[in-house]
Parts: structure tokens; C-alpha cells; sequence
């Protein structure tokens, strides 16, 4: 038998004063089980608004990396839901992050490794480009690239 599910798409700053009075677990974010769901039946969340924790239970950090792989796994358990299936508990991984500041310069951490200083700090502007064209090809494909 199929269930409601309710979707939410909020933005990319976290702000969770709109969920005041709503019923879920609230602390810096919206409080998730492994499953993503929140403490109202088949509500979930996902992305900044979201406490997503690793497998060994440390917070992580507010990031687009995160916030696709939680929303790609909440997308999909509310869909499993509907179709009266059964959720399935997900792992989020901090792989690293980048950022690019502008002027040819930037700061990454990657698999645990830092890039920044002189010289290294050179690098993270092509990752971060890199990102974004990997992620536009995810997209669209190819031909998003050439529009």
C-alpha cells in the first residue's frame, strides 16, 4: 500500500526558524536517523537544513558533497515508501572539500590533505572548475556543455 510522502525544497542556507511549532527534532538542524527520516512519519530531510552524521556518529559538515548524496538517498527512500517498500539506512561520506577564492587562489582539503600556502593554493581553483564540469556533464551530458 502506498504512502504519502512530503518533499521540501528549501534553498542552500540553512534555516530551520520555518520548522519551528512543526513537530520535528530540531537541535542545529533537523535531526535524521540513518534513513534520513526525521522524528515525523515519513518526513525526511536532507542538505543544510539537515544533522547529517558519519557511521562512526561525527557531524558533517554542511557541504554540496554531502547534501547530494543525502538527497539523492532521501529521494529514494521516500520513493521506496510510496511504493510501500521498505527505506533503507545510508552512509554519507566527507570526501573533502574546495574552495576557490578568487584571483587564481584557493584552499582544499582533500582525503584528508591540505592544499594551501603558497604554491598549493594554485591548485584548488582548476578542482574546484573540474567539479563544476563533472557535475554539469552528471546533468545534462555533453551537449550541456557546449549551451
Amino acid at each position: 500500500m502506498a504512502r504519502k510522502v512530503y518533499i521540501a525544497a528549501t534553498g542552500i542556507k540553512p534555516n530551520i526558524d520555518y520548522l519551528e511549532g512543526s513537530g520535528i527534532d530540531l537541535d542545529w538542524g533537523v535531526r535524521v536517523d540513518d534513513h534520513l527520516r526525521t522524528n515525523v512519519t515519513n518526513v525526511y530531510a536532507a542538505g543544510d537544513v539537515a544533522e547529517h552524521h558519519a557511521d562512526d556518529g561525527s557531524a558533517l559538515p554542511m557541504s554540496a558533497q554531502i547534501a547530494v548524496q543525502a538527497g539523492e538517498a532521501a529521494g529514494a527512500n521516500a520513493g521506496r515508501v510510496v511504493r510501500g517498500d521498505e527505506p533503507k539506512p545510508t552512509s554519507l561520506t566527507h570526501q573533502g572539500w574546495v574552495l576557490d577564492l578568487s584571483g587564481h587562489r584557493g584552499l582544499a582539503e582533500i582525503g584528508g590533505h591540505s592544499l594551501a600556502g603558497p604554491f598549493a593554493d594554485l591548485i584548488p581553483p582548476f578542482l574546484h572548475e573540474a567539479i563544476d564540469l563533472k557535475t554539469l556533464l552528471d546533468l545534462g551530458g555533453l551537449s550541456a556543455f557546449f549551451r
